[in-house]
């Protein structure tokens, strides 16, 4: 409980804050902060398995409290992004590529929160930022099955323990490319303004992924699926915190993040025992598997269905080509916004 707090602490405000840093460049430099994740997978599954050979679970846990302890290091060499110099009354804002200048002006602390967050026509709450966070939870909970089950499957199909643990390996490496790769297409100039709809394709090709592992009997075809697996799964990671400040506009970007990750962390709770139980009771991993792929298909289209209506029902368009409209900044150049419900 308390490493799950520590790492909710450190997680979502270091996300925000690398999209105030960088603005415009945002997916890239977030998916090369978080392809981190891919490398602790990739080294340490090997390295753990011969710390408990070696130094027993006790000494294993130490060594990597030891490790995790560089994180309060690291935080100590984070600051804040440079604010430009502007009037008393504003101050500019930029996140997640918003080039918006808000008002800034003098309020207590709770008119502040009142206003900010319990506002009814915030983009926060809108059906299709509320449906994102529905989706995030669904694909958590798709995705935690493959990742605590795939070793053990491959040893009940013969694959030994050496080669079975190396699966995990895969899924790192793959994992970093696929959050350098995709980040990298969502900055594009091609794709750049459509990156909310960058979620769907991703999520989908994961869940077919997921859907092949029960047919995966042989090593080969399991690693096939593991490295599909672990690029489906970095790309997707990289693309939450930037779907759900492209929803809601940069001013509320971190609250957004802070929400989704919350949603994204309950899965992790009752997926395990729920998974367990499937494979206790019906001797195999077929349905659980399959459980977890629909899930993951189901949280794709739920969140493209809302952006569908959305569009033709709410006037709210998330793409350059409709509902979109082009205002000038205060600096004078053109930027191209989604049309939110204020």
């Amino acid at each position: 409980m308390f490493i799950g707090l520590g790492c909710a602490l450190c997680f979502s405000p270091t996300v925000a804050l690398i999209g105030l840093h960088f603005p415009q460049r945002c997916s890239m430099t977030t998916g090369l902060a978080m392809s981190g994740n891919g490398v602790g997978t990739f080294i340490l599954a090997p390295i753990s398995q011969i710390l408990v050979e070696v130094y027993t679970w006790r000494g294993d846990l130490l060594i990597l409290g030891g490790l995790m302890a560089h994180t309060c290091i690291c935080a100590a060499f984070l600051r804040p992004p440079p604010s430009t110099p502007s009037s008393p009354a504003t101050q500019p804002c930029n996140l997640f590529g918003g080039n918006k200048t808000r008002e800034v002006k003098a309020h207590n602390l709770c008119s502040k929160f009142v206003s900010w967050h319990w506002n009814s026509d915030s983009p926060l709450f809108n059906h299709e930022f509320i449906l994102y966070i529905v989706a995030v939870s669904l694909l958590s909970y798709g995705c935690i099955t493959p990742l605590l089950f795939v070793v053990t499957y491959a040893q009940e199909n013969g694959v030994p323990d050496r080669h079975s643990a190396f699966l995990l390996s895969i899924i790192g490496i793959l994992t970093i490319v696929g959050n350098v790769t995709y980040s990298w297409l969502m900055d594009s100039k091609c794709l750049s303004c459509y990156r909310v709809h960058a979620f769907a394709p991703i999520v989908c090709l994961l869940a077919l992924n997921v859907l092949l592992l029960p047919v995966s009997s042989s090593y080969t075809f399991l690693i096939f699926c593991t490295v599909l697996f672990g690029y489906c799964n970095g790309a997707s990671t990289i693309v939450i915190p930037i779907v759900a400040a492209k929803l809601v506009g940069p001013k509320r970007a971190p609250t957004a993040i802070g929400l989704v990750y919350f949603s994204h962390a309950i899965p992790y709770l009752i997926a395990p025992p729920i998974s367990g139980w499937l494979i206790s009771v019906t001797n195999g991993y077929t349905v659980p598997f399959l459980l977890s792929g629909f899930i993951i298909l189901f949280s794709a289209v739920i969140f493209q269905i809302s952006l569908v209506v959305a569009e033709c029902w709410n006037g709210r368009s998330y793409s350059p080509a409709i509902f979109i409209r082009n205002s000038i900044s205060r600096e004078g150049h053109i930027e191209l916004e989604p049309q939110y419900q204020m």
